[in-house]
């Protein structure tokens, strides 16, 4: 399993690493930690948030 940083997922995202860190405090995006500062983010949860845009009627 290979996992991402921060850095990594708010590139994949297309959004700053603050955004990625919200979504990690919010609850809304699971990450790991790795001793005591590192944290690690699994791509599938990751592209779990993508959602499709809800089409205009």
């Amino acid at each position: 399993m290979s996992l991402l940083s921060v850095s990594e997922s708010a590139e994949r995202l297309g959004c700053q690493p603050s955004t990625v860190y919200r979504y990690i405090e919010d609850g809304v995006l699971p990450a790991y930690r790795i001793g005591p500062k590192l944290l690690r983010i699994d791509p599938t949860d990751l592209y779990a948030l993508i959602k499709p845009a809800r089409a205009a009627a």
